[in-house]
């Protein structure tokens, strides 16, 4: 019997490979996949965010009784530059009273139309297309918003461009945005013709839906320069991109950095 003992004892030996799954057990799936999960949070909560919108992509605008602005984003500007710094604090305005306000400074600069239109997170305000000096100043008289050969009639000029080369002309069309969400402009060209009626197919007025809304500094107000110009030869013009003129120069020459923040100071005294 004592031999049958010694006999039955090797079984304890499968022992040994029993190390073998122990080895691979820093391998499976479960523990790797948790230390992955948890090591990076923020990464997981960015694979899950939703995409951030497109400021290039064409959005809906507000709820505001305004027409919409078409297309958008705009055509590409001459120029373009943040006009915040010109209207100065926002104190307790409105959406409302800033359009009023821009109104106002546009009339003082000269300009007698302007429209408003929706856009999305705010509203635009277009100035009527003018013709300028080189420099970018509006001419005086009554040719500054006449069409391109409009102030040709006369027969001398008429007779000047028989023989003589005829001048150079420039254009500008302004529009001034005020939007608290980011854009961008579209690769596409504005023809003068279309900014030209531009002037005519908005509001003359905000609607009463802006006098509820706080002009916050979550709003961002920008202005776009189009300059136009003609060859010297006929009287077809074309926009210019880049422009020859820095837009801050634009706005010296056409009034608007004089009468912005002076209207600016009068709303928010009351004095509007």
């Amino acid at each position: 019997q004592g031999s049958v003992r010694a006999a039955a004892t090797p079984p304890a030996a499968p022992s040994a490979p029993t190390a073998a799954p122990s080895a691979r057990t820093p391998m499976t799936a479960p523990a790797a996949t948790g230390a992955r999960t948890t090591a990076n949070p923020a990464a997981r909560q960015a694979r899950e965010a939703p995409p951030t919108a497109d400021p290039c992509a064409a959005g809906e605008p507000p709820s505001f009784n305004l027409p919409r602005y078409e297309p958008w984003p705009p055509e590409q500007a001459s120029s373009r530059i943040p006009i915040d710094d010109l209207i100065g604090a926002r104190g307790s305005l409105t959406l409302y009273q800033t359009g009023q306000a821009l109104r106002r400074a546009m009339n003082l600069a000269g300009y007698q139309q302007h429209s408003f239109y929706a856009v999305p997170g705010g509203y635009i305000i277009v100035t009527e297309t003018e013709r300028t000096d080189p420099e970018g100043a509006g001419v005086s008289g009554k040719t500054r918003y006449m069409a391109p050969g409009e102030d040709r009639t006369a027969l001398w000029l008429r007779v000047r461009d028989l023989f003589l080369e005829r001048p150079k002309t420039y254009y500008r069309y302004l529009a001034i945005v005020v939007t608290d969400r980011p854009f961008c402009v579209s690769r596409q060209t504005l023809d003068i013709d279309e900014a030209r009626t531009r002037v005519l197919g908005g509001f003359t007025d905000l609607s009463d839906d802006t006098k509820a809304v706080e002009f916050g500094d979550q709003y961002r107000v920008t202005a776009l320069v189009y300059e136009f110009q003609n060859d010297g030869v006929g009287y077809d013009l074309s926009m210019i991109a880049p422009g020859r003129i820095a837009p801050l120069i634009h706005l010296e020459r056409s009034g608007l950095a004089k009468t912005i923040p002076q209207v600016f100071a009068q709303a928010r005294r009351g004095d509007q």
